[in-house]
Parts: structure tokens; sequence; C-alpha cells
């Protein structure tokens, strides 16, 4: 039997098993890939709200990225909440000779309101990083302050408008996640073949935690496993999506995505 492919997920911890490094792992199991993990920033989290957060300390951070690059042949990496100038700028310092798709899932703030990416680190990951990426997948809110450059961003501009300004703007694909818009969810990628389009149904209930890092994973696994861009995109928006239908409420606050079998 070969050897399942390696995926690195650099990420923020989340003790709560719900998003972060450790949602990504379950995905990678599922998808039978072999899951590597370097975690970003340690937070205090359940699943009502993220309390605190603490970028890890930059010289660790660096060691244990530099231990897992020199030592596995990685297919892919999936990048995550990032936190700070320092963290931002050892993260591009360390994948700039990677030659496997990186995708990055910008989380500008919790779902709870907390900030992670600030403006400083985010112009730093534009120049040193963006370039290099395989896909960015924002949702619609972040994909709108990115527009606006760190700013709130227009609640009027619409997914279209964003995705393919972004896309002008860094040259590089970027699917606009439709889960904050009204209606179905619609994804929508801009890349150089033109623009798609995801459609889903609406499952409705409440939001489950931790969508966007499992379809930012799942992705990222279909890449190294060989998938087109498309192609990837498409298998992983039908795994969140039965994961969604699955979800389950194992504490007081929002649900989780059954990412076990």
């Amino acid at each position: 039997m070969s050897a399942p492919v390696s995926v690195l997920s650099v990420a923020g911890s989340d003790p709560s098993g719900g998003a972060g490094i450790q949602a990504d792992m379950k995905v990678a199991a599922l998808l039978g890939v072999h899951g590597a993990a370097v975690p970003s920033l340690l937070t205090v989290q359940d699943s009502s709200a993220v309390h605190q957060s603490v970028p890890i300390e930059a010289e660790l951070f660096r060691a244990m990225l530099d231990a897992v690059l020199e030592d596995l042949d990685l297919s892919a990496v999936k990048i995550g909440a990032i936190s700070g100038v320092e963290s931002a700028r050892v993260l591009a310092e360390c994948l700039c000779e990677l030659r496997a798709p990186i995708v990055f899932d910008p989380i500008l703030k919790s779902s709870s309101g907390r900030e992670f990416l600030g403006e400083e680190a985010l112009r730093l990951l534009e120049g040193a990083l963006f370039p290099r990426l395989a896909l960015l997948t924002p949702n619609l809110v972040e994909a709108r302050a990115l527009y606006a450059r760190g700013d709130a961003g227009d609640e009027t501009l619409s997914a279209e408008r964003v995705g393919r300004g972004l896309y002008e703007r860094y040259g590089v694909p970027i699917l606009v996640k439709g889960g904050h818009a009204e209606g179905d969810p619609v994804d929508l990628l801009f890349d150089a073949e033109g623009e798609a389009r995801f459609v889903a149904e609406r499952i409705e209930g409440d939001s489950p935690h931790g969508t966007g890092c499992a379809l930012s994973m799942a992705v990222a696994s279909g890449l190294a496993q060989g998938r087109s861009l498309r192609e990837a995109i498409g298998a992983a928006k039908a795994f969140v999506r039965d994961a969604i239908e699955h979800a389950f409420r194992p504490g007081s606050g929002a649900p989780f995505l059954r990412l076990h079998r």
C-alpha cells in the first residue's frame, strides 16, 4: 500500500476541537492524507467564543515550521489564523521556497469578533506570500474587508465585484465563500480560467463552528492528491456539506461539524 501524501496545517489551536488544527487533522484523516500541524497561536476557546489568543513565540514558530519542512515531503499547505507581524514574517520566510500548493484561509477575526490578522501583518503577507498562493478563500465579509484594505468593507458590494477585484489585485485564484450572503450559499471562484460558481442549498439551523477551516483543509488535501483546483473545490464543498448535515452540539454554543465516522 502506498503512503498517503502529506498536508501541513498552519493554524490556531482550538482546545474545544471544533476548528483550527484540531479540526484540520480530522479532515486530513477522513480524506486519506497524512496531516501535519504547526500551531500559529494558542486560544482559550469553547463552542461559544474565542475568549483569549496568544501567538506562538516567533523563534519557536520558526523552529516547528523548519522541522516539518525539512523532514516531510509536503504535497500541500493550508494556512488558517495568523496573528501578528512576527508570525506573518516567519511564515512567509519559511514557505518562500516551498513548491507545494498553498491554500490560505484569511481569518481576519474569529466569529465572536476577536481580531487575528492585523493590517500590518496583512500588508506583509500580501507582498511576501500572496503571490505564491494556489488559492485564497475569504468569506464574503473577509473579501469585502480585504478589498477595502483592512477597513470594515462596504456591505453593499457584491461577491462578484470584490472577488474579481481581489483576483485582479493579487493575480492568484480567489474563492469568495457565500455562507454569509443571503439565500443559498454560492461560492465564487475567480482565476485565469474565468469565473466558476459552486452552488449548494442552505441547510437550516445554527451555523456550525469551523466550516471555513474544514473547507480550506479539504481543498488543500484535494490538491495534494492531484485534483485540479475546480475538482478540489467541488469535492471539498460536498465534504463540508455532509459534515454540516450531520453536525452535532457538544457544548452550549455553536454546533460542530461531524468530522468522524
